[in-house]
């Protein structure tokens, strides 16, 4: 959660893109809560996600726990899918999930950045992610709490761009500027 108040309030409320947030959880963990306080600290709409919700640009979408979180599109409407099935890598909701269905819907314009946790969740999904044409961002080990999923994501091969954590919002504005809008 600190590591996220560190970034999510520093991006700017006119942000051209969702934000979707993956932390490891148990089923009724606090990440309601969470949203709540990120909620009274940014410029952006921070939500718990919820099933079957329409996607909207500036708004963040916090993964319940216990819930894998994706994305689907149809008819035009990109919309949340929550899934109660297995874990991936021993946790739910598991980044690599989120990351996988992202590119289905998203393709090249995704800005994808991985912060800090234990074990290698969300290197195969970066990867991927990257392979596509997406764009993707790790926290340094200097500033990092827990720098195992960076660190597993670094040495896969699955990042472009490894920044301290106060950089990192800058960057998500600048890669999805350039994404969104071709600056």
């Amino acid at each position: 959660p600190s590591t996220l108040e560190q970034v999510i309030p520093r991006l700017p409320g006119d942000l051209p893109a969702p934000v979707f947030v993956v932390q490891h959880m148990p089923e009724g963990a606090f990440c309601k809560q969470l949203a709540e306080r990120l909620n009274a600290l940014s410029e952006l709409e921070i939500k718990e996600a919820t099933n079957n919700e329409k996607v909207v640009a500036g708004v963040v979408y916090i993964a319940p726990g216990g819930y894998h979180m994706t994305v689907r599109k149809s008819l035009g409407v990109v919309r949340i899918k929550l899934i109660k099935g297995q874990p991936v890598h021993a946790v739910m909701p598991a980044v690599d999930v989120t990351a996988e269905s992202m590119l289905d819907v998203y393709g090249k314009n995704i800005v994808a950045t991985i912060l800090t946790g234990m074990g290698f969740d969300g290197a195969a999904g970066f990867k991927k992610i990257r392979d596509a044409g997406g764009s993707t961002i790790a926290c340094s080990e200097d500033t990092c709490i827990i720098f195992g999923m960076p660190k597993a994501a670094i040495e896969a091969g699955a990042i472009d761009v490894v920044k301290p954590i106060f950089k990192i919002p800058e960057e998500i504005v600048r890669m999805s500027e350039v994404k969104c809008n071709g600056k």
